[in-house]
């Protein structure tokens, strides 16, 4: 009875662990939108003239709780996942760095790399509410939404500077 009592019990503590951290991924999913919209309009009010100050680190995600019980009790490749979303972002912001100081093209990088690790942060959380059936998020849709259009007219682009360039190399 009593080893079924605690089976339960860190079941619970999971489920509770896992509702904190989805939220605290959810929220730096919605801040790397903030960074690119705020990026976009730096840009625009800096114009051609002078080169606009481009936010160049990406939002820090807030602290894990600090619950062994929970984090013994939890799925261990969801577990994995969250602790390796902090990483990823900690070496793509030593590259941001890195670009800062000696590569021009610092508001794609930081807007790629925003990009990826909300998405990848967002879709982290879903999977933490679904194993822990958990409700969906109510909120930071429309981050979401605009990371993924983001995204979308970022390929694009990337297909349309293809395809001049190809179309230049045959002319020649």
């Amino acid at each position: 009875m009593q080893a079924w009592r605690d089976r339960g019990k860190g079941r619970s503590s999971a489920a509770y662990l896992a509702l904190r951290i989805a939220i605290a991924l959810e929220a730096f999913a919605h801040d790397c939108s903030e960074l690119i919209a705020e990026n976009v309009l730096l840009k625009d009010i800096g114009g051609a003239a002078e080169r606009p100050r481009y936010r160049t680190r990406l939002p820090p995600i807030a602290g894990f709780p600090d619950d062994g019980e929970g984090w013994r009790a939890l799925n261990l490749h969801l577990a994995a996942e969250c602790l390796g979303i902090r990483n990823a972002v900690s070496v793509t912001q030593s590259s941001i760095r890195w670009a800062v100081e000696y590569d021009g093209d610092i508001e794609d990088r930081v807007a790629d790399a925003a990009i990826e690790h909300g998405l990848a942060a967002w879709a982290t959380a879903g999977r933490l509410r679904a194993v822990y059936k958990l409700p969906p998020a109510s909120y930071g849709l429309e981050s979401v939404r605009h990371l993924q259009e983001e995204q979308k007219r970022r390929a694009e682009e990337v297909e349309r500077r293809t395809a001049r360039r190809a179309e230049r190399e045959t002319a020649r």
